[in-house]
């Protein structure tokens, strides 16, 4: 009975508290601390106000956080992107100058690439050029031949045994760090 009577007590004080609109915020604490039963509570309040401000505080940098790592990722599937497109661009100039090296071969003779055996270009009208200058934007061209070992390319089985070549076309990027974004081999004959 005693516990009831003063929880009724606390409950009508802090209505009357409350209800009066004549106190200001700064003479209700201290009417909330002279009466010493609402003293906790509005400790509690202001508690919870700045665990609040830290609570948001906490959420943004989390955020600030999680949008970083978003944009970073972003930056490395671009740069990701740009390397796959130069490295299949190389691979298709490779190829190319590898199917050019077949063309002259198969229309002037093998001795027609002479040139190639430092290294050379074959442009556009296929015709060999020493390596000076390579009109193919961003990418340097090389193309070498070299006699091959049986390592390299086995004899085909036919009389006379024809000379075999090992063709290699690399491909850089100007500009770029200097290993080869392709490098591709073929073997070639003097057998048609």
């Amino acid at each position: 009975m005693k516990t009831q009577n003063s929880k009724l007590k606390t409950q009508n004080l802090y209505t009357i508290i409350l209800t009066t609109g004549d106190a200001k915020e700064g003479s209700q604490t201290k009417m909330y601390r002279s009466l010493g039963y609402l003293s906790g509570r509005t400790r509690k309040l202001r508690y919870s106000m700045g665990q609040s401000i830290l609570e948001v505080l906490i959420a943004l940098t989390l955020i600030i956080f999680f949008l970083s790592g978003v944009v970073i990722i972003q930056l490395f599937a671009v740069r990701n992107v740009t390397y796959s497109e130069n490295k299949s661009t190389a691979a298709k100039l490779a190829r190319q100058q590898l199917d050019r090296v077949k063309v002259v071969r198969d229309s002037a003779g093998i001795d027609s690439l002479d040139r190639c055996k430092s290294s050379c270009f074959i442009n556009s009208q296929l015709t060999p050029v020493q390596r000076v200058i390579t009109p193919t934007g961003s990418f340097d061209q090389i193309v070498t031949l070299e006699t091959a070992t049986i390592n390299d390319c086995p004899p085909p089985d036919v009389t006379p045994t024809p000379v075999s070549y090992k063709v290699t076309a690399v491909v850089y990027l100007k500009g770029a760090a200097p290993t080869p974004l392709a490098q591709l081999s073929s073997c070639i004959t003097d057998w048609r």
